[in-house]
């Protein structure tokens, strides 16, 4: 060691002499910032200062007399780099002769052409900021001591990394903390090889209710830059109960490539979990609720639908204040009819309703209430069953020790009996008198109904538009039966065509020669693409004397669109496993219904289910459908469960394309209900350079997987539809939902690459699911008991 110390004094000599006199210069103005008061050398938040306080020159050692010294013990490593960044840290006792006094630094860099040194550095590390891409460098730390010692590290040599896209990080992990309405958390997780020193962190938090959509708080986003704790940060505010999804990523510099989203999700304890005091805490939802009818038949009942409603649960380990049990009445239209509440003390896991009139169905609610707040409701949805056997008693039984009442009461029945005939006769009369003017009435306004349509294509004005071929029908084939509904220009209607149902869409009055023009280009286009099982396709079309212009006739779809399918089989679920839940689609909500068909739930109250084929088929159907449209050169541009039509026996028919080409003319799509541009389905380049293509309409295919996993909810939960082009653009993209299998959210999340070469094509997404399908594995799990 003495031969190395004594050496490095002979070449630390050589370069104060033959180098330049730049090294010399750093050292004494690292040895005048050590004149500095303690607290100025490391009050600066960057750890360097350019400046110095003022040197007394004189009291400055001579270099010549110093103790130097080599330190080759490595302590000097890099943190983290970019392409134009290197960031080093070193230990705090890297001073060799007393690691107990004030140290200031400075990095001296070397590479092939260039050489230059740091400002003076107080803490124990610093970023060596404007360097070149991909260019090798040698960084030697310097230090010296208020005893006037000279320190140097050994060499270290790194290369800054190139122009690429960053590696992806490792080895995310999470340390929770309990606050008293939260939990913290410090995250962390190691860097790739390429030790990028920047990341985004975006940690949202998951609903799979589908009923606060309006509540869920925006992503929490992180842009980290380097610090001492570089790969981990302070996340707060987690709310009790809820899982959380963190997306991170590494990124080349503060603005430069990014690389691909990890994915690391965790729950937050409940805060019962977590403090276990219901003045802090909701109580839990009442367990094992279960609920008995017992009929009121005793001697003074006259009513033969009273019940009394007994409830029970399980005794909770912290008893609540009170619960509030809340019985809700329905008649046949499945409306309220009757809403009772009942205050149950929070000791007791029993309370009966009495003498309650139920009707067919109702619901029972219980929920446990403490200073903390209050707990889920448990709801039971019930469908009444008399009990075999059971007779309701309209009077007691006769007294026999009372024989002379007995004629008194026998008279009295017969005129009781007698009248109520004369009411029912009169009932049943009044009935059948209001049915049939009822059919009259209805079958007067069919007659109308048909009669308007008729005058609307009244052939009084002849109008020729075009040159008639083989798509041509004659108006009068067509029978005209109900209004469907409507979109910006055009009108829907069933109608029938040689005995088959068929849709018919229209122009409304007074359209204008622009809107005639758009639906002579669709039933152009119609006739060009053919055919296909899962593209509602065209049947034909009326040009000729037709007074208010041209009708496009295509396949009827009896059972509607698939979104009110998908919510319909959500409502009914539900129901089914006791799981209520209200239906949160409001009008305001359903911006982008399709409501040229509403579901027909006397048809399909049966097949209101969603198996795993279901779901696997769906995608398949689907993904053919679109693969036809690609293969034909034609663009979607508004791919959504709202414009999927479904046939009996679940066949999905692709829809309203035909249209696509003129709804987003100029980029613009516009209509004057009040629609807006459908952004929750559109692909990143369509938000951001309205680019549409084929690989675009497969990102809105993976948005309408994800439809049909949350039977029909809303894309983007909790995110305002202004800032998803920023929060796609960091690399944001949906959770998986409750019931959906990894490899089904797997393919959306291909939909959704950022760069529309890297998303399959509509081929091998139709490949994927038919292969899923073959394996018949369990990917919705979910039971469908009804």
């Amino acid at each position: 060691m003495k031969f190395f110390v004594i050496t490095f004094i002979c070449v630390f000599r050589g370069l104060l002499f033959v180098r330049s006199e730049q090294l010399y210069t750093k050292i004494q103005q690292a040895f005048c910032k050590l004149q500095c008061p303690e607290e100025n050398i490391t009050a600066s938040s960057s750890c360097s200062n350019a400046s110095d306080c003022e040197c007394n020159r004189a009291l400055l050692p001579n270099l010549d007399s110093i103790s130097m010294t080599a330190y080759g013990k490595g302590n000097i490593k890099v943190k983290c780099k970019s392409y134009d960044m290197v960031f080093i840290e070193w230990n705090d006792d890297f001073n060799p002769f007393n690691k107990n006094n004030t140290n200031v630094y400075f990095l001296h860099v070397t590479t092939v052409n260039n050489e230059f040194f740091t400002d003076m550095i107080s803490c124990h590390y610093h970023s060596i900021k404007g360097l070149k891409p991909n260019t090798p460098y040698t960084i030697s730390l310097w230090g010296v001591d208020n005893d006037h010692h000279i320190f140097i590290s050994k060499p270290l040599n790194v290369r800054t990394n190139g122009k690429r896209t960053p590696l992806p990080v490792t080895n995310i992990s999470l340390n929770l903390k309990p606050e008293a309405k939260h939990y913290e958390g410090d995250l962390q997780w190691t860097p790739a090889k390429d030790l990028s020193c920047f990341y985004e962190i975006m940690v949202f938090r998951m609903d799979f209710s589908f009923t606060n959509v309006d509540n869920i708080p925006p992503p929490q986003i992180y842009d980290i830059i380097p610090t001492p704790e570089l790969f981990t940060i302070h996340i707060e505010k987690l709310e009790f109960g809820y899982p959380y999804d963190v997306l991170i990523k590494s990124r080349g510099s503060k603005s430069g490539r990014t690389s691909d989203n990890i994915r690391y999700t965790f729950r937050i304890p409940s805060c019962l979990a977590a403090h276990k005091n219901l003045t802090l805490c909701a109580p839990a939802k009442p367990e094992n609720f279960t609920v008995l009818e017992i009929p009121c038949s005793g001697v003074f009942e006259t009513e033969t639908d009273l019940f009394d409603i007994q409830l029970a649960w399980s005794r909770p380990s912290l008893i609540p204040d009170y619960y509030i049990a809340e019985l809700v009445v329905y008649n046949t239209s499945n409306h309220v009819s009757a809403n009772t509440n009942m205050t149950i003390p929070g000791e007791k896991y029993d309370a009966i309703f009495r003498k309650m009139k139920i009707g067919a169905s109702y619901q029972v609610h219980l929920q446990a209430i403490s200073s903390g707040g209050k707990s889920p409701r448990a709801i039971l949805n019930r469908f009444l069953i008399p009990p075999n056997g059971f007779v309701p008693k309209l009077f007691g039984e006769k007294n026999k020790s009372e024989p002379s009442r007995h004629s008194e009461d026998g008279k009295m029945m017969r005129i009781f009996i007698g009248m109520i005939s004369i009411l029912l006769v009169f009932v049943i009369s009044s009935t059948l008198v209001i049915y049939t003017r009822r059919r009259q009435y209805s079958k007067r306004n069919e007659i109308n109904e048909k009669e308007i349509l008729e005058k609307q294509f009244s052939k009084s004005i002849f109008h020729r538009i075009g040159k008639p071929d083989k798509w041509e029908i004659p108006f009068e084939k067509l029978s005209f039966q109900s209004h469907l509904g409507e979109g910006h220009f055009g009108v829907v209607y069933s109608a029938t065509l040689g005995g088959k149902p068929v849709a018919c869409k229209i122009l409304k009055e007074n359209s204008t020669i622009d809107e005639t023009r758009q639906l002579l280009q669709e039933i152009e286009l119609m006739k060009n693409v053919g055919s296909h099982p899962n593209i509602v396709s065209m049947i034909g079309c009326v040009t000729q004397n037709v007074t208010n212009g041209p009708i496009l006739v295509v396949e009827y779809c009896s059972m509607g669109n698939l979104l009110t399918y998908l919510r319909s089989v959500y409502d009914h679920t539900s129901k089914m496993l006791n799981e209520y839940h209200e239906d949160v689609y409001h009008d305001g909500r359903q911006l982008f219904i399709n409501k040229s068909y509403e579901l027909n739930f006397s048809q399909i109250e049966s097949s209101l289910s969603l198996s795993h084929k279901d779901v696997l088929s769906f995608g398949s159907q689907i993904a053919f459908g679109m693969e036809y449209l690609s293969q034909q050169k034609i663009l979607h541009r508004d791919l959504a469960a709202r414009n999927i039509l479904m046939c009996e026996d679940k066949r999905l028919k692709v829809s309203d394309f035909g249209l696509s080409r003129d709804v987003y003319m100029n980029s613009i799509y516009y209509k004057k209900s009040g629609g807006k541009l459908p952004l929750r389905w559109m692909a990143l380049e369509s938000l951001t350079h309205q680019i549409y293509s084929t690989q675009s309409d497969v990102w809105s295919f993976g948005v309408v997987l994800w439809e049909i996993v949350s039977f029909g909810g809303l894309p983007y939960p909790g995110v305002e539809a202004q800032n998803l082009s920023e929060l796609l653009k960091k690399g944001f993209r949906m959770i998986k939902p409750q019931f959906c299998h990894d490899k089904v959210y797997s393919i959306m999340l291909d939909c959704w690459k950022e760069s529309p070469n890297d998303r399959p094509t509509f081929s091998a997404l139709k490949e994927a699911f038919d292969a899923l399908l073959a394996t018949e594995t369990d990917y919705l799990e979910l039971a469908t008991t009804t």
